[in-house]
């Protein structure tokens, strides 16, 4: 069984703005389950754009699918029958409390894919916004897939999830949220996640491919400490991966948050945890508030017994003098250093308080670029910390042509991780 609605106007100025680069030009429908209020849409049944839930006897862009491989769902599926929302396009342009791309509940098994959320406007206010959410039962399997949540021209959300994949707390469910995003451009949020995959026992959580963005806005409240996943996979027991998740903030103002480039829990003692291939990074443009705190890739366990495992995670630092109160789980660490930065450290950590950390785990791969010029015998101090734990490799790797550098080992004494400049490009004669 398949229903669709006929291609009806939308706003199609606003359609096609910037803000909506991943549907450009589709029509606008309210989530098909009548749970948005707020919003701003026309289809064929609602022809006028007005407030009114739609009949759900003409649900859009609902399909029932017979056949597992029709969605290419993976062998995990318990039952033929999955229910799919999909291509989903909400505005929400005033003052609303929860708004959703698409929602499915209580389901067997539950797909939302490609389904975006755009919070618009200095009159748009939500207090929960999510792209896409898909939550099932016991056995269940929840997919969310490649949806997306916008937040511009002065929208405000407390909390915001790209896509969502929710297997019931009992036993054997499976969640996988994938390719999903948030992306602020102007505007505010409190916290964020862009995949979130959760379960119960004897179960599989996968957060892969989720990116939070941030170009500009306000990100965090003073004196109130929020998180910002790029992917969060969770589970009481079985195996979670968070793997391949971005944050990446070019603008904006970040300020009194925990930053995880990905977040993968076991809640019981039973199972194994893997944080992999996650990145936070941070761009010349951005201002980093007080009250910061960067992990790259964290694996952890509520209870002894199980596995955690943090792997290949990816700090990508290009602005001099960030100062955060804690700084741990990369393996990787690449600075591109400014031609303005003078005396001061690329990263500067405050981690004097019991429970923060400035670490640098064991043989962290230290990767360095410059703009500018910079002489053999120059220093540039990396990260400078009230105590710096781990020792990184012993070679640095050169990102720009004609450079070598090598770690000033002495420095790390002084909770200082530092560079030499070895080699540069010679200049030419005039």
């Amino acid at each position: 069984m398949k229903q669709t609605c006929p291609n009806a106007l939308g706003d199609a100025a606003l359609l096609a703005a910037p803000f909506i680069p991943a549907m450009s030009g589709a029509p606008a429908y309210r989530n098909p389950l009548g749970i948005v209020r707020n919003d701003v849409c026309r289809n064929s049944n609602n022809p006028d754009g007005d407030r009114a839930g739609l009949n759900p006897a003409s649900l859009c862009n609902l399909t029932m699918l017979k056949s597992a491989s029709t969605m290419n769902i993976d062998s995990r599926q318990k039952t033929p029958d999955t229910v799919e929302i999909k291509n989903n396009n909400v505005i929400v342009r005033e003052i609303a409390d929860e708004v959703y791309g698409a929602l499915l509940l209580n389901l067997s098994n539950a797909a939302v894919t490609a389904n975006q959320l755009s919070v618009v406007g200095a009159d748009a206010e939500a207090v929960l916004a999510i792209g896409g959410a898909a939550n099932v039962g016991d056995g269940g399997y929840a997919s969310a897939t490649g949806n997306a949540v916008i937040i511009d021209r002065g929208g405000k959300v407390s909390e915001v999830t790209g896509g969502r994949a929710y297997a019931s707390t009992s036993a054997n469910g499976n969640a996988k949220a994938t390719g999903n995003r948030v992306a602020i451009l102007d505007g505010e949020m409190e916290h964020a996640i862009g995949g979130d995959a959760e379960c119960g026992d004897n179960g599989s959580a996968e957060a892969l491919n989720n990116t939070v963005s941030i170009s500009g806005g306000t990100v965090g409240i003073p004196g109130f400490m929020n998180k910002l996943f790029g992917g969060n996979a969770s589970l009481w027991s079985g195996i979670c991966t968070a793997s391949n998740n971005i944050v990446s903030i070019s603008g904006g103002t970040i300020t009194n948050l925990f930053i995880y480039g990905g977040h993968a829990q076991i809640r019981t003692s039973s199972g194994a945890c893997i944080a992999s291939n996650n990145t936070v990074e941070i761009g010349e443009n951005a201002v980093i508030g007080p009250g910061v705190t960067l992990y790259g890739g964290a694996a952890s366990r509520l209870w002894e017994g199980g596995s955690a495992t943090s792997t290949g995670n990816i700090l990508k630092l290009a602005l001099g003098g960030v100062t955060v109160d804690g700084m741990a789980c990369f393996q990787k660490l690449d600075f591109r250093i400014p031609a303005n930065l003078g005396n001061k450290a690329m990263l500067i950590v405050n981690n004097s308080e019991i429970g923060r950390l400035a670490n640098l785990g064991a043989g962290a791969q230290i990767g360095v670029a410059v703009e500018g010029k910079f002489k053999p015998g120059e220093r540039i101090v990396l990260i400078q910390a009230e105590d710096l734990q781990g020792v990184p490799d012993s070679k640095v790797k050169s990102m720009t042509s004609g450079y070598a550098f090598k770690i000033v080992d002495s420095e790390l004494a002084n909770n200082k991780l530092v560079v030499e400049v070895t080699a540069a490009p010679q200049t030419a004669p005039c």
